[in-house]
């Protein structure tokens, strides 16, 4: 399942934008397969951060993770044609999404309560077990 469709990316880029940003040959219409590619990049960059805290992939998709899907995959688009310093917001939006995805694996904010989201079961946490000492500095003193 994807995290955001076409018609959400419409919501922030308008259509010829999206033209511009994808027709390399001339067509006169969106590239829908690099679009496809630019949202599925930006799930490959999402999960490994909400992984930590929650199941993914997410189905349903929370608005929250909708929203960082647009904008990630709307900076992708823009990275084809290379971003200009005229295309400082589209770098801000990227950034605060992923600072909000570095403070969402560290648990100091989350989806939110009304988000029908699972958790991730505290069993996949990493456990490291191992023996007594058997050399130390108090036993190795005589030596």
């Amino acid at each position: 399942m994807m995290y955001c469709s076409y018609d959400d990316l419409t919501k922030k880029v308008s259509e010829s934008t999206l033209i511009y940003l994808t027709d390399e040959i001339g067509t006169g219409s969106v590239d829908m397969e690099k679009i496809e590619d630019a949202i599925k990049s930006a799930q490959v960059e999402i999960d490994p951060y909400a992984r930590k805290r929650y199941n993914t992939p997410f189905n349903p998709v929370p608005e929250s993770i909708k929203r960082l899907t647009v904008d990630i995959a709307v900076y992708n688009l823009y990275s084809l044609k290379g971003l200009s310093e005229s295309d400082q917001t589209i770098k801000d939006r990227y950034n605060a999404a992923i600072k909000f995805l570095e403070r969402l694996a560290l648990g100091k904010v989350t989806l939110g309560e009304g988000e029908s989201v699972t958790p991730s079961p505290s069993g996949s946490m990493l456990e490291i077990t191992s023996n007594k000492r058997i050399f130390s500095r108090k036993r190795m003193r005589d030596f």
